[in-house]
Parts: structure tokens; C-alpha cells; sequence
């Protein structure tokens, strides 16, 4: 591995630090610089700006993600085991990045054509999702839906908790992050039931 990917790799983790700590909006290129241990000159040398950063590390986390959600429409599962694995990849994918959420909301009021493409430029395997629920539909696995509703259900029920972070675990739990993380990992298993029961034939 080159130092050049060494060094790269070092500012990538130290931007998502200081994204998780401050928020996009109040992240600057000197404190990154500063998390990373560079200088902020080494810094602009790999990144121009904090946005063009940011797009960076937004697109290296959306190629993990494609991936797997890939094998859980590939695999020959029942629905509802799809539905248990796609909710608990999405989680795993927003927990382990937990700055995305808001971000994606702001960019998507701010400018969302930015955020359509980075998207749509990882090809996220969304005919194959939506293939898979019209099979389950014809073999009596779950009752007629449009797939379109079942994926934004996924989202909004996972994106605005963590969106929400500092607001909800201050309101609900005091304060307490570690009480509220607890909370959110338990309410998974209440998300996929949710669904799965939503689901059902009649």
C-alpha cells in the first residue's frame, strides 16, 4: 500500500470524525487537517475543499454498500428474510456512518440533483429489489404492493432516528447516547416485524 493511499486513507478517517463531531456545516478544513495530523496545505494538496472531500468519502461508502444489498436480492431466501437483511444492512450501513443521514437531508433540499446522481452512479440494485417483491407477489409470499413504498418505509423508519440523534436522545433519554443507541439497535427487530407484518396476505 503507497503512502500516497496511506495518507488518503488517514484524511478519510479523520473527516468522518470530525463530520460525526460537528456536523458538515460547522466541519473546516483546518480541523480535519488538525484530526488527521497533516497540515491544512497536505490537506487542499489531496482535497480542494471540504465538499469535494466529503463527495470522496460519500462515494467510497456508497461502493460498500451496493455490494451487499446485491447479494440479499440475489439470494435464495423467503421475502421476509430479504426484508430482515436489507433492514439490517441499511442500519449497519447509516450506524457505522451516522453524519450521512443529515447530510443527505441537507443536500437534498439544498441541491438534490447531487445527491440523485452520487446515487444513480453506483447503480444501486433497485430493479432487482423491486423484481424480487413482484416474484413474492405471484408466489403468495406477501400481499400486492408497489416495491417503491416498501423501500421508503425501510428509509424513513431507519433515517430519522439517526437524523435526529442529538434531538430525540435529548428529549426521550436525557441525554443518555449510549441508552438511546441501545434503543435504536432494539427497535430494529421491531422495524422488520413491522414490515414483514405489513406485508402479509390476508
Amino acid at each position: 500500500m503507497s503512502e500516497e493511499h496511506n495518507t488518503e486513507q488517514q484524511i478519510f478517517e479523520a473527516a468522518k470524525k470530525v463530520f460525526i463531531r460537528k456536523g458538515f456545516d460547522a466541519a473546516r478544513m483546518q480541523d480535519i487537517a488538525d484530526e488527521a495530523g497533516i497540515n491544512k496545505a497536505l490537506l487542499h494538496y489531496y482535497f480542494r475543499s471540504k465538499e469535494k472531500l466529503f463527495d470522496s468519502i460519500f462515494q467510497s461508502i456508497l461502493k460498500k454498500l451496493v455490494p451487499n444489498l446485491e447479494k440479499i436480492t440475489q439470494d435464495n431466501v423467503p421475502f421476509n428474510e430479504v426484508i430482515n437483511r436489507f433492514v439490517r444492512t441499511y442500519y449497519g450501513f447509516v450506524k457505522e456512518n451516522p453524519f450521512l443521514p443529515l447530510f443527505v437531508i441537507n443536500e437534498i433540499n439544498r441541491n438534490p440533483e447531487k445527491i440523485v446522481q452520487s446515487f444513480l452512479s453506483e447503480r444501486l440494485p433497485l430493479k432487482a429489489f423491486f423484481d424480487r417483491v413482484h416474484q413474492a407477489i405471484e408466489t403468495g409470499e406477501i400481499r400486492p404492493i408497489d416495491p417503491r413504498e416498501i423501500i421508503l418505509n425501510i428509509l424513513s423508519l431507519i433515517l430519522f432516528p439517526i437524523a435526529a440523534r442529538a434531538t430525540m436522545a435529548g428529549i426521550i433519554f436525557q441525554g443518555i447516547e449510549d441508552d438511546y443507541n441501545q434503543f435504536l439497535d432494539h427497535r430494529i427487530e421491531n422495524i422488520v416485524k413491522m414490515i414483514n407484518e405489513n406485508l402479509k396476505t390476508q
